[in-house]
């Protein structure tokens, strides 16, 4: 309460101090250099287009090569690219940044200049040079691809016709020894037949149906050992070129989906909305100059008035002490000696 009662007293003080402090915080807030902010959303799904499930999604980080490229350059080589492209504007230029969001495929970027439009064309240089940089190095990565898959493809596809004329080669060879199988398999047939209806009408003789039969299922069986390794070794060709014929589709598969991916990200990749309005943040920054101003005067204020209201009283102790002494010795210079005082009593 002292302290306060202290205050009050000197109130006028620190009215005068706390107008004054906001007189000097309005002038150096008035006169000082402005800065307007422009933001901007970006949405860039910079994945790289080879690798499998190496990009980012929602809520998942971009490992991709070319995310971390991308990444890489908003943080180093952005500025300078962005003050390039703005020209004579570019020492209006503060700073521009982009802050990759939660989601991987979103960037904010914020660019400061000292003028509105200087503001809002760093934002759209900024979006320009990103979407430049992840399409050149999507683009690498798709040619990179189809260079790797046109050298591998060469040795397959010889091999794929090779595997093919062997197919044919087998498939010819098995499918005559089936057709002369099935021919001596109608002999074999025709000759029972015969047997049987000379043995039903007594006419003619069945053992020369039997004998031819008999002859001709010798035949048989020996081309039916040739037919089951014939009927393998066509199996195992068409196998072969089955197999051959995957890595050949898997190869052109993988470069078309590098080249969907690579032009999907051509198609999406642009600012969400437009670059805001810039603004200043005078008006708050002028606010809380003035505050902080009023802050320090008034504190500065109090703590100078304590000091000399201490000084004040100690210095009143100090003269009131002074005075007591004073008085205590000029008594002792007046007072009467003890033999003096002796001889007067005689």
């Amino acid at each position: 309460m002292g302290f306060l009662s202290l205050l009050w007293r000197h109130r006028v003080t620190l009215v005068i101090s706390a107008v004054l402090a906001a007189v000097v915080g309005l002038f150096f807030g008035l006169t000082g250099p402005i800065t307007f902010t422009s933001t901007g959303q970006l949405l860039l799904p910079a994945t790289d287009p080879v690798a499998a499930g190496g990009g980012g999604n929602a809520g998942k980080p971009d490992a991709s090569l070319v995310g971390i490229q991308v990444k890489t350059y908003s943080d180093k080589d952005l500025s300078g690219e962005v003050r390039r492209a703005l020209g004579q504007d570019a020492p209006l230029l503060n700073s521009i940044r982009a802050v990759r969001l939660r989601d991987p495929v979103f960037y904010r970027l914020t660019a400061e200049a000292k003028r509105g439009p200087v503001a809002r064309a760093a934002i759209q240089h900024a979006s320009d040079a990103m979407i430049t940089k992840a399409s050149d190095l999507a683009k690498s990565q798709v040619e990179k691809l189809q260079k790797l898959v046109t050298e591998r493809l060469g040795p397959l596809d010889q091999q794929s016709v090779t595997a093919a004329g062997e197919v044919i080669t087998k498939q010819t060879a098995y499918e005559s020894l089936a057709a002369q199988a099935k021919s001596l398999q109608g002999q074999i047939d025709a000759a029972r037949e015969a047997a049987a209806r000379a043995a039903v009408s007594g006419k003619g003789s069945s053992s020369t149906g039997s004998a031819i039969a008999g002859s001709v299922q010798s035949q048989l069986d020996n081309l039916n050992k040739q037919l089951i390794p014939a009927q393998v070794a066509y199996e195992q060709a068409k196998s072969k070129a089955a197999v051959i014929n995957a890595q050949r589709q898997g190869l052109q598969d993988q470069v078309q989906k590098a080249t969907d991916s690579y032009l999907a990200t051509q198609v999406s990749a642009s600012l969400a909305a437009p670059p805001t309005r810039p603004i200043s943040g005078r008006k708050l920054k002028l606010a809380t100059m003035v505050a902080l101003e009023i802050l320090v005067s008034l504190a500065v204020a109090a703590a100078s008035i304590a000091w000399l209201e201490r000084r004040q009283v100690a210095s009143g102790l100090r003269g009131r002490l002074r005075r007591n002494r004073g008085r205590g010795t000029v008594r002792g210079l007046g007072a009467p000696a003890p033999a003096q005082m002796a001889r007067s009593r005689r």
